[in-house]
């Protein structure tokens, strides 16, 4: 059976969404040498606090990035939630994406 390394990233999100996946991206580069199979991001990873709807305007954005971090840094990366509006109202809910290194 092989071995699969995984990492859990914890952090302090705050209202800048830039700000919090730039940190993100500086973790997953220190972590790049141990050459991990699975990342998993925190609940609220993208921006905690303010209003979900601004993150979640924001989401298809957020998604996009998660997508090519999975690629650049050749692992599996699980977004602990991330918010996302309904697409028959403006109610806000939570979501969990998962993106490979292909």
């Amino acid at each position: 059976m092989s071995q699969m390394t995984a990492a859990v990233i914890q952090l302090c999100s705050g209202l800048d969404l830039s700000a919090n996946l730039a940190e993100i991206e500086r973790l997953l580069g220190a972590y790049q040498a141990n050459d991990l199979d699975i990342v998993l991001l925190p609940e609220c990873f993208a921006m905690l606090g303010g209003e979900q709807k601004s993150v979640a305007t924001r989401a298809h954005e957020v998604k996009r990035w998660m997508a090519s971090m999975a690629r650049k840094y050749q692992c599996w990366l699980i977004g602990g939630s991330l918010p996302v509006k309904r697409s028959v109202d403006d109610r806000c809910l939570a979501a969990c994406y998962v993106y490979d290194p292909a």
